[in-house]
């Protein structure tokens, strides 16, 4: 082999080497910006899901009706499959309940 070749090939050897330290650090970019981009979703996954109570309370204690009252709702509206009740069915039992 003469010096050229042997100069050659180890350019050749150094821009492999080059190529490979480059090809490496571009994943290891890749791998480092994947792993935040998922911590980001799972906090966010983790706010949006998470048991804890808000500081929401909401009062599901039905106060009573008169017995009158529940008696005339039931006397007018006891058949409630007619068509005329037909839009109103979910207001009058949501009362009675």
């Amino acid at each position: 082999m003469t010096e050229m070749e042997v100069e050659a090939s180890a350019r050749a050897e150094d821009d492999e080497f080059i190529q490979k330290q480059i090809e490496l650090e571009q994943q290891a970019q890749l791998d480092e910006a994947l792993k935040i981009r998922a911590r980001k979703w799972q906090q966010k996954r983790v706010k949006k899901f998470k048991q804890e109570s808000k500081g929401r309370l909401v009062s599901m204690q039905n106060s009573d009706m008169p017995v009158e009252q529940l008696r005339k709702i039931v006397k007018d509206h006891g058949d409630m499959s007619s068509r005329k009740f037909r839009n109103d069915k979910r207001i009058y039992l949501g009362a009675l309940k």
